[in-house]
């Protein structure tokens, strides 16, 4: 039987699992800081800056693999 999916070798497969990964980053960031959580703001804090921070790392990795 024919497979439909790209292997996993494909850069376009790879890059669209990359944004995913980033969407679900910068959502989850922003949950954390506009739900009313019963966690500290400056852990809140550190969480979100952590985040972003592996979003940003994410999508410059997937720029210059693009640009490579």
């Amino acid at each position: 039987m024919r497979s439909f999916r790209p292997d996993s070798g494909d850069p376009r497969r790879q890059v669209f699992f990359l944004k995913i990964v980033i969407g679900i980053l910068l959502i989850t960031a922003l949950v954390l800081l506009i739900l009313p959580l019963r966690i500290p703001r400056p852990l809140r804090l550190f969480l979100v800056s952590t985040e972003l921070l592996a979003a940003g790392a994410i999508w410059l990795l997937t720029k210059a693999r693009l640009n490579h």
